[in-house]
């Protein structure tokens, strides 16, 4: 395949996902040898991006002019957003369509975990994806196969022991034993149960392998340390519940292969 080489570009950067993601996106793109601005709409916008920035300090209500005016004096051929429906992306998406400005929406992915979706103009409604669904099944049929990845399934039993009926919400907790983590246990899933007066069910509960994993960013992806995890039932993060210990192996979790688009 032979490189063609992306024309200068000033692009800006709106609102993105929470993290690092969109200035890591700038800087590679920088180093490509195009323009790069920022627009923070407020604190944690500035906190997920260490460079060169305008604070944007003004009303929703002026928004739309301030975006305008912007896009016009650096001369923007590019907006890259994180969800097309917020208010403040609505409006600079409106103001760069009648500039000629290109548009480029990323979104969680329509499959999830694992994917960003990025698409021209916009996602979900007014996403330029096929609408039929073959062409979904067609598309599939190229995928690699789902990589195996260590995870924790619980199931219990819950009776309701009064005399009415009722309703409740089993969560199941996870903590690696020695600690480690941001915080001391993460909640790795739940399940609601409806029961009648002396009535007992079983429930299942499958944890999602990244809810036992770190992001590793000298080697992108998600990595679960090899240990003993604690996992506990309990009606609330206070609760002490029931617990049990299990050992997993170490394991990295690559993030998504790519885009989907």
């Amino acid at each position: 395949m032979k490189y063609n080489p992306i024309p200068h570009r000033n692009i800006l950067f709106l609102q993105g996902p929470p993290g690092p993601f969109f200035w890591l996106l700038a800087e590679r793109l920088r180093e490509m040898g195009h323009g790069i601005h920022r627009i923070n709409l407020n604190g944690g916008d500035r906190g997920d991006w260490p460079g060169e920035a305008y604070d944007y300090r003004g009303t929703r209500r002026r928004w739309v002019f301030a975006v305008d005016q912007y896009m016009r004096d650096n001369a923007i051929t590019d907006i890259m957003l994180f969800g097309d429906c917020r208010s403040w992306h609505m409006a600079a998406h409106q103001m760069a369509k009648l500039r000629d400005i290109h548009v480029h929406v990323f979104e969680e992915g329509y499959i999830r975990p694992d994917w960003v979706t990025l698409e021209p103009s916009g996602v979900n409604g007014r996403s330029s994806l096929p609408r039929d669904p073959q062409w979904y099944r067609d598309q599939a049929r190229f995928l690699p196969p789902v990589p195996k990845k260590p995870t924790i399934t619980a199931s219990f039993a819950i009776k309701n022991a009064g005399s009415v009926a009722g309703k409740q919400v089993a969560q199941i907790y996870v903590s690696p034993v020695g600690g480690g983590w941001e915080a001391p246990k993460r909640l790795g899933g739940f399940a609601k149960l409806e029961l009648a007066p002396g009535q007992t069910k079983t429930a299942t509960v499958v944890v999602d392998p990244r809810l036992l994993a770190m992001w590793d960013s000298a080697h992108p992806g998600w990595k679960i340390k090899a240990g003993k995890y604690r996992v506990t039932l309990a009606t609330s993060a206070t609760d002490r519940g029931s617990s049990v210990e299990v050992t997993l192996p170490a394991a990295h979790l690559p993030a998504g292969r790519g885009v989907a688009k």
